[in-house]
């Protein structure tokens, strides 16, 4: 597992033993999946332009986002923004599952973020935030 964050996006991986590829994937997709790791509500339509909304319900909080790209073999993109701060700027996460030697790499893009103090504690906090999930990620999927 690394997480890095190269200034303008945060770079996350974590190789998922005997996991394939679609199902790496699902647990983005997948409400049961993604209530697991994340926590979140998931409503979420698999097609270009598709809602991509969790909501957390004990925080308040709403992730209002669209779908970019899904293929739910290897990959899926979406935007989003909390629905709380909605002047907050457009973020965006791709998501790629690719076959390894042991079963899946799982990566993770999430960004962009500027140059601004506000932007690089933001940064830091979706870098934090993957360092927490993607052991999260890999127990929810070993099960």
């Amino acid at each position: 597992m690394e997480v890095v964050d190269d200034g303008r996006v945060v770079h996350a991986w974590i190789e998922l033993k005997g996991v394939e590829p679609p199902e790496a994937i699902r647990a983005f997709t997948d409400p049961v999946l993604l209530r697991e790791w994340w926590g979140g509500e998931l409503e979420m339509e698999p097609e270009p332009g598709g809602a991509y909304v969790v909501r957390f319900e004990s925080q308040g909080w709403t992730l209002d986002g669209k779908v970019v790209t899904y293929h739910p073999e290897s990959r899926l993109t979406f935007t989003w923004t909390w629905e709380h701060h909605s002047d907050a700027p457009l973020r965006g996460v791709k998501v790629r599952a690719e076959p390894s030697g042991t079963g899946t790499r799982l990566e993770i893009e999430h960004g962009p973020h500027g140059d601004s103090e506000a932007e690089k504690e933001e940064a830091d906090s979706h870098r934090e935030g993957w360092l927490h999930f993607l052991p999260r990620i890999a127990d929810c999927l070993s099960r």
